[in-house]
């Protein structure tokens, strides 16, 4: 019964919130933002992100903006993107900052006119004290696994 329960028990809590990440007409990129607490020591968070192309309307899937054999090549794109921006020295083993020894493509990425942003949430690929991890690649960085020119590049 729910009077004989401790009122911490009872102590959920669910957030969305949905943000603008980039807005420069032909390309509009938007974070879908979630947080639980279902119990225990703290609750969880993550970013799923989503690009579109506002002349078509259409959403910018990992399919429609990467070759095929895509994912192969940008594995070593992540990783030297991620050591920029973690600082991680070349001749550091990523697993000494992340959970990872190879950077996992992620296709929760958005677009910027500059490049694309990686989102990794906590967990996946680094602790949770870490929190989520954004990594940006230019698109100079891209344009060998691009499918075509992105709107606005």
């Amino acid at each position: 019964m729910k009077e004989d329960m401790p009122s911490y028990a009872l102590r959920y809590e669910s957030q969305q919130a949905t943000y603008v990440l980039w807005n420069q007409a032909p390309l509009l990129s938007l974070g879908f933002y979630n947080y639980s607490y279902t119990g225990g020591a703290h609750g969880n968070y993550g970013t799923a992100v989503a690009s579109y192309n506002t002349r078509t309307g259409q959403r910018l899937r990992f399919a429609d903006v990467f070759r095929p054999a895509a994912e192969t090549q940008l594995s070593p794109i992540l990783d030297r993107a991620v050591r920029r921006t973690l600082r991680i020295p070349a001749n550091e083993a990523l697993d000494q900052t992340l959970f990872v020894k190879k950077m996992p493509v992620t296709h929760n990425f958005y677009l910027t006119s500059g490049g694309a942003v990686f989102v990794y949430t906590p967990y996946e690929i680094a602790s949770y004290a870490q929190g989520e991890i954004h990594v940006f690649v230019p698109m100079k960085e891209l344009q060998s696994v691009l499918l075509q020119p992105l709107p606005n590049s």
